[in-house]
């Protein structure tokens, strides 16, 4: 019996050793991720001015205008360009400036709802009918009132209303009243990314070639890249090997070019591509490529009428991806035999409105309108399929 209490005494120690252990990690995760949602934006931002000096004063001024004498085209490039610059820039400002304004949303700071007023189906946490509450932050959300939608940002440290995924680029939660200005930014994205390089695109490609002709027959490069066994490693395994290659080809070229004296006009940093160019177009075709990726996925999530966290925690399969445990579907009545409270199958959209309702529910928020903290919570119509399957369980309830 000793042995026994001995043994239950010994793994409960260890079950607070190893939650100890778990919180700390957690706390270290969140400050790294914490420092992320500073250096990100920053950078991110720094990147947006260098596209801005490098489309609007390289290309459009000294190359499209005083080299090539393009005043007509050139004009209307430094147009496009300044229009998509400037929208972008709003739009990336305005949603990275919210982590400053919103703290969290009206709806979670009001005082829970009394579930026997409610009339509407809902969501709740568990076959009780009972509303979910927040346990994960004790200074500010434990034992609070969580609504449906909502979840907890372990990053910020609060409930967010209608969250979707929390962006290191932005700094801050994605939530449904930013949706609409961060997907017209990931559309923006790839447009001006096409945009702003397009002139140049044959400059490029033919960059691209004679550099690699260089590198190949260069003695150094090819002694010091090209038969090195860490070129099949280094940036990025055999792909990176090329890339590095063509990027040394155009550093010696450059040098040629500048001992010859050909750098020394209006526009030669375009005429003449060098490494920063080169480098600044891949990372911004890399991240137009990414863009692209987000704006399919966002897209689908609004059309089947997730968010991106419900689409992870929830999939289409069988069982949630990451066990969680199941989600309930409370039907208020006001018989005598009260509320109905119904498991959801996996694999069901509980909100799920409809490709057409769910995109009109989605553009009736604002591009511009990001003030999270005043909005209003109304609670979220339920799919009518899984309204309808509830109804027939309770029909055929009463014929039995």
């Amino acid at each position: 019996m000793q042995d026994r209490h001995d043994t239950s005494r010994r793994s409960g120690a260890y079950r607070r050793f190893e939650g100890s252990k778990k919180k700390e990690r957690k706390a270290k995760q969140t400050k790294v991720y914490g420092w992320l949602d500073l250096v990100l934006p920053t950078i991110a931002i720094c990147f947006i001015l260098n596209g801005w000096y490098w489309s609007l004063i390289q290309i459009g001024v000294n190359y499209l205008i005083r080299k090539e004498a393009r005043i007509y085209s050139g004009a209307f490039y430094l147009l496009a360009t300044a229009v998509l610059f400037i929208l972008m820039t709003r739009l990336y400002l305005g949603i990275v400036l919210t982590r400053f304004r919103v703290k969290e949303s009206k709806a979670l700071s009001d005082s829970q709802p009394d579930t026997s007023l409610l009339t509407e189906p809902y969501e709740c946490a568990n076959a009780q009918g009972e509303l979910r509450i927040c346990t994960k932050d004790r200074a500010v959300c434990e034992k609070r009132w969580k609504p449906p939608r909502a979840h907890h940002c372990s990053i910020c440290g609060v409930c967010r209303l209608g969250f979707d995924h929390h962006c290191p680029w932005v700094g801050t939660c994605v939530t449904s009243s930013l949706l609409p200005p961060f997907l017209l930014l990931l559309s923006l994205i790839p447009i001006l990314v096409v945009t702003a390089v397009s002139p140049i695109i044959p400059l490029l490609c033919n960059r691209i070639i004679q550099a690699l002709h260089v590198s190949r027959r260069s003695q150094w490069i090819t002694k010091n890249w090209w038969d090195r066994w860490y070129s099949w490693y280094f940036v990025g395994g055999p792909p990176g090997r090329w890339i590095i290659g063509i990027l040394l080809g155009v550093w010696e070229l450059r040098e040629s070019e500048a001992d010859s004296g050909d750098l020394e006009h209006f526009g030669y940093e375009i005429a003449s591509p060098g490494v920063a160019l080169l480098v600044t177009i891949g990372f911004a075709s890399l991240l137009a490529i990414f863009a692209c990726v987000m704006l399919v996925s966002t897209l689908r999530n609004i059309f089947l009428g997730r968010t991106s966290v419900e689409s992870y925690v929830f999939s289409d399969d069988d069982k949630p991806v990451d066990k969680r445990t199941s989600r309930y579907l409370c039907i208020p009545s006001s018989s005598s035999e009260g509320q109905k409270v119904f498991e959801l199958l996996p694999g069901e959209r509980l909100y799920d409105l409809g490709w057409k309702e769910n995109w009109r529910s989605f553009t009736k928020k604002g591009i511009f309108s990001s003030a999270e903290s005043t909005e209003a919570f109304a609670w979220p119509k339920i799919n009518p399929d899984v309204l309808r399957r509830c109804q027939n369980l309770i029909n055929e309830h009463h014929t039995e």
